[in-house]
This record gives C-alpha cells, sequence and structure tokens, in this order.
C-alpha cells in the first residue's frame, strides 16, 4: 500500500503594487527611448526617399534627414535615460526629501548642459 503525500499548496502572491520609483523608472524609459523611436520610426517611414547624391556627407532627402536627426538624438536621449534612471533609484533610497534632491540635481543638470552647450558652440565657431 502506497501512501502520497498532499500537494504543498502555494500561497497565492499579493499583485505588486506599482511603487512610485517604479512608476517613475516606466515614465522615463517610455518618454525617453520609446516614444521617440516610435515618432522617428514613422517619420523615417512616411518621409520622402528621392534618390539624390549627398554632398559633404549631408543627407539630401526628407528620410535621410529624419534618420541622421534620430540617430544623433538617440546618442543624446540613451544617456539621458540611463542617468534619470540611476537618479530615480537613487531618490527611492535617499533619507533626505527627494524633492529637494531632485531640485539640486536638475539645477546641476542645467548648469552642467549650458556649459557643455557653450563649449560646443565655441570649439565649432
Amino acid at each position: 500500500m502506497t501512501t502520497t503525500a498532499p500537494a504543498p499548496r502555494t500561497l497565492a502572491r499579493p499583485a505588486a503594487r506599482a511603487t512610485p520609483a517604479r512608476r517613475a523608472a516606466l515614465y522615463v524609459v517610455g518618454l525617453l527611448w520609446a516614444l521617440p523611436l516610435l515618432a522617428f520610426s514613422l517619420a523615417a517611414a512616411r518621409a520622402d526617399a528621392t534618390p539624390c547624391v549627398a554632398v559633404d556627407g549631408m543627407p539630401c532627402d526628407a528620410q535621410g534627414v529624419v534618420v541622421t536627426t534620430g540617430v544623433l538624438a538617440a546618442g543624446l536621449l540613451i544617456p539621458v535615460g540611463l542617468v534619470a534612471l540611476l537618479v530615480v533609484a537613487l531618490l527611492a533610497r535617499s533619507r533626505r526629501r527627494p524633492a529637494a534632491v531632485a531640485a539640486v540635481a536638475v539645477a546641476t543638470g542645467l548648469a552642467v548642459g549650458l556649459f557643455a552647450v557653450g563649449v560646443g558652440y565655441l570649439v565649432l565657431s
């Protein structure tokens, strides 16, 4: 006579609540990566692609301009998104008031960004 043990009951896990940090990370991914990728993909698909000869490496049709702009925007948005995800994680673990830390981070980022744009303008002119 063989006896079998009753099957262990698995406890139903409650639905995971979306924490503010998780929601913020989803907004970062959606707004900084997903929407621009979708927009540039649609714009490139709908742009006019007449055959032409590129001059000095610059695109000469609408589709080439959209693709070039998309690549340049991705070059900026990918690092900005990664930094934003890092900031979201740091703010979620911060013991200080997140609004004050975020305000200081925004002001610092704005100053560094303006400095980089100014240096870039001086170098290119």
